[in-house]
């Protein structure tokens, strides 16, 4: 990468990865059903469904970029959460009824499905070529293509706008988790 030392975007790129992860285990560690299915009329999205979101698109993105296949199918998460999404949903332009009619157990499932996710891409940012950022990814789900550094930045920044929704909706309900920004 021309002007950037060497290992300089797969290190910005894992730091980024992790304070997402800190910042989604913050916001969902301890909480139970209750809380993760918390809405009001004027917000479908409940926690746990930004959780999933959230972790489907880093499963997702992650799986492209690599060439691998998801692990929400092949990890069996699909089939842990007892859902039917297929491999090109990840929330993305959902409903807002259905979105809120999906109930979530477990926060600690949803943690462990977002760890594995960004485990994969931290692990290929950890021995990815310097060059490798400007190669470009085909997402065949978004029908669209864009260097792999611009689908880390996507996948970053998708992920940090839906964590803070997450802080709001914690510290509405008062439910005791850590929002976003509480914990460095």
């Amino acid at each position: 990468m021309s002007g950037m030392a060497e290992g300089a975007w797969q290190a910005l790129a894992t730091t980024l990865l992790n304070r997402c992860e800190l910042a989604y285990e913050a916001a969902l560690s301890g909480l139970d059903a209750s809380a993760l299915n918390w809405q009001r009329p004027w917000w479908h999205n409940s926690l746990g469904w930004l959780g999933w979101h959230i972790a489907r698109s880093f499963d997702r993105n992650g799986a492209e970029l690599i060439g691998i296949p998801q692990l929400w199918v092949e990890g069996g998460f699909r089939d842990r959460f007892g859902l039917t999404a297929g491999l090109d949903e990840t929330g993305y332009g959902q409903d807002p009824e259905l979105a809120a009619a999906t109930v979530w157990t477990s926060g600690a499932m949803l943690v462990e499905y977002h760890r594995a996710a960004v485990s994969v891409v931290r692990e290929y940012c950890k021995h990815a070529d310097d060059g490798d950022c400007w190669r470009n990814v085909v997402s065949t789900t978004l029908g669209n293509q864009a260097a792999v550094l611009e689908r880390i930045a996507g996948m970053v920044a998708d992920a940090l706008q839906h964590l803070g929704q997450m802080s709001v909706i914690v510290k509405a309900q008062g439910a005791g988790g850590v929002a976003l920004g509480d914990r460095q």
